[in-house]
């Protein structure tokens, strides 16, 4: 991974399933269905990270406490399909272009179900933060 990571993407659980009513895609959510933007307004409020909210982080494994922790602070967090990333996001991702992240999306979740693959284009939280001193 290349520069200095600003953006992260986490799965969004439950996964929201896709079926078509009446030849509109819909959304099916905790048991309702909703159209596309609707269902991004509704996972908005259900974001756990919120704008300004401090995150301590715990890295690798097998450093020392005072190295291994830090602090972020979260910018903006909103639901996207996880296609919608551009190569200018790849990058704040730590990656050179939306084809290395997605090489790596695919490794990262590799024996998983098939809902969690790129060619699934799952929904996800794009989390924006800035790293604290």
């Amino acid at each position: 991974m290349i520069g200095q990571k600003t953006v992260t993407r986490r799965l969004i659980k439950p996964p929201p399933d896709y079926e078509k009513k009446n030849g509109v895609p819909m959304w099916l959510y905790r048991g309702e269905f909703y159209p596309d933007i609707e269902l991004r307004k509704l996972l908005a409020n259900e974001s756990k990270f919120k704008p300004n909210e401090i995150l301590w982080v715990k890295s690798m494994l097998y450093q020392s406490r005072k190295e291994a922790c830090f602090r972020l602070r979260v910018v903006s967090c909103l639901p996207i399909r996880l296609h919608e990333i551009d190569d200018a996001d790849a990058y704040r991702e730590g990656f050179t272009n939306r084809n290395e992240f997605s090489a790596f999306w695919d490794y990262l979740h590799e024996g998983k179900e098939d809902r969690f693959k790129w060619f699934k284009n799952p929904w996800v939280w794009r989390i924006e933060f800035v790293r604290l001193k």
